[in-house]
């Protein structure tokens, strides 16, 4: 079997697709008698395109800066006419309009390759089916496998911006009702495909994430070092996830916040992830509770992830939402506890190893991270099963069950019926 496996998102940072991406790419390539895979972009091209993003700005700003702006006034007469402009001044508007021009040639120049690219890929010869790990496939000739990590974007458009609502409608608007199948990391996620947007359950497919090998429990000198170089020291609270609506933040900033101060000291909050979008409230309650402990590292390197989690008291997650719940398993891998709200696929992935809180009041949450403090029983007892609960979840266990879908795609399924997201009924 020939795949070819879609890694445009890995143009940015990783963040929690990106990890999926990598991670799946080297499972494959890794089991016995797997399959041949690909990737596009491919490792040169993937390079170009990250150079693309991250200078390209820079690049048009730098050549509209070779050029000295003129008087816009004097030009604009020179130019129309209504007063002959002189010979520098118009040599000046010359090169201005030039310079954006040598800019858009050179896009010209990267797209037209790009496209050279992707078309000698994308071929029948040269793979069997293409499988898109982030929502978006490219149109193409081969059988297609779409990964959808969660549906939050359509059902619960509040946690997002306008643009990403509108996208994922047009994009399921024009997936629906073609014969793209569908891989999914969660039984939830499944549920809420075929439940409510109508497709057809053998065009849908499970197969949940795997944890990082380095995710794991450290030993006391490893753990030491990861701490120091974080600054910080054993026994905060911890939160790990990019900073946005969904994650509900202010809730569990709020319950820190009213704990006694004693416990506070011993148990700082400390926030780790990116930052998202709409988040001035997160951000106003942060500076205002930094007084108090809090702590927000911001992105945390891959080196140090596991002494993170294995430096924290407990994981809280008050998340609203969630496909999978990657930092709930990564804590579990890591033999920490973890306090959680149901958080759509957290409850069924690793209800067994959390503390599920289900009331969404402030106090639910002051009450259980003070029993976490405090009751070094319940603590241990949290900790207990943690390993267990998440040793199922491996990147090999991930791809192999992604195998089992490749095949079924290659082996043709019905479509399902159309469905119009705007309006909510079939057509």
């Amino acid at each position: 079997m020939r795949v070819l496996v879609g890694v445009r998102c890995l143009k940015h940072s990783k963040a929690g697709i990106g990890h999926y991406t990598t991670e799946l790419v080297a499972a494959l390539k890794a089991l016995n008698q797997g399959p041949k895979v690909g990737t596009f972009p491919g490792p040169f091209l993937l390079q170009g395109v990250r150079a693309w993003f991250e200078y390209a700005p820079a690049f048009k700003r730098s050549i509209c800066a070779l050029v000295k702006r003129p008087d816009q006034a004097s030009v604009s007469q020179g130019l129309s006419g209504e007063t002959p402009g002189r010979p520098d001044e118009i040599e000046d508007k010359t090169r201005q309009q030039r310079a954006p021009w040598l800019f858009r040639q050179v896009a010209r120049w990267a797209k037209d390759f790009y496209s050279t690219q992707l078309r000698a890929t994308f071929n029948p010869s040269q793979f069997d089916i293409y499988h898109e790990t982030n929502y978006y496939p490219i149109p193409c000739d081969l059988p297609t496998l779409v990964t959808v990590h969660d549906l939050s974007a359509l059902l619960q458009p509040q946690w997002h911006t306008k643009e990403r609502c509108k996208m994922h409608e047009e994009l399921f608007d024009r997936l629906i009702p073609s014969k793209v199948h569908f891989l999914t990391v969660s039984e939830y996620v499944r549920n809420q495909l075929e439940k409510y947007l109508g497709i057809a359950s053998n065009r849908i497919h499970v197969s949940p994430n795997g944890v990082r090998k380095n995710l794991e429990p450290l030993s006391p000198q490893a753990l030491a070092s990861g701490l120091h170089r974080l600054g910080l020291k054993p026994g905060y609270f911890l939160h790990v996830g990019t900073i946005e609506p969904r994650k509900n933040l202010p809730l569990l900033m709020q319950a820190w916040a009213d704990l006694p101060s004693s416990l506070r000291t011993r148990h700082p909050l400390v926030l780790a992830g990116a930052v998202g979008w709409k988040d001035r409230l997160e951000f106003d309650l942060m500076h205002k509770l930094k007084r108090q402990g809090l702590i927000h590292l911001g992105y945390v390197p891959e080196r140090d992830l596991a002494a993170l989690y294995g430096g924290a008291r407990a994981l809280a997650f008050p998340s609203h939402e969630e496909g999978f719940g990657m930092p709930v398993v990564e804590m579990l891998a890591c033999g920490g506890a973890v306090v959680s709200a149901p958080a759509g696929a957290v409850e069924g992935i690793a209800g067994e190893g959390v503390h599920l809180i289900r009331g969404g009041e402030v106090s639910d949450w002051r009450k259980a991270l003070a029993q976490v403090a405090t009751d070094d029983s319940f603590f241990a007892k949290l900790r207990k099963n943690s390993l267990k609960i998440a040793a199922p979840f491996t990147w090999e266990a991930c791809a192999q069950k992604t195998m089992v879908a490749y095949r079924a795609v290659l082996a043709g399924s019905l479509p399902s019926k159309q469905y119009n997201l705007r309006v909510g009924t079939r057509v």
